[in-house]
């Protein structure tokens, strides 16, 4: 699941401590069902999927925990200062969309 659960069976999004292949499967549902634009996941594809080796291979990571506000405030940081306005934008609208997701319920878990 893409968040901690909590004793009640609620499922919320964590951010801030989500693994790269729980982020990918979170940010597909809320693109296929309308939520989420190509805009606002657009920076968020390089935390998403495998890692590129120095040979480059493909090298699994989807269970690598990662901050993905850290990581796009890393991002809007490096892209100011080398005057790259619209991947900063891009990371800002990621940011913006996230931040509103963040500690939102994203499901439950109905125990019989």
């Amino acid at each position: 699941s893409s968040s901690d659960t909590t004793s009640d069976g609620v499922t919320k999004y964590d951010f801030t401590n989500i693994t790269r292949g729980d982020l990918l499967s979170t940010v597909n549902n809320l693109i296929k069902s309308g939520q989420m634009s190509l805009d606002e996941s657009s920076s968020l594809v390089l935390l998403m999927g495998p890692k590129i080796g120095l040979d480059g291979s493909n090298i699994d990571a989807s269970d690598e925990k990662v901050d993905v506000f850290s990581a796009l405030k890393q991002s809007i940081a490096f892209n100011n200062y080398t005057g790259n306005t619209t991947a900063s934008e891009y990371d800002m609208k990621a940011l913006n969309f996230l931040q509103k997701l963040q500690g939102n319920i994203s499901g439950l878990n109905i125990k019989a």
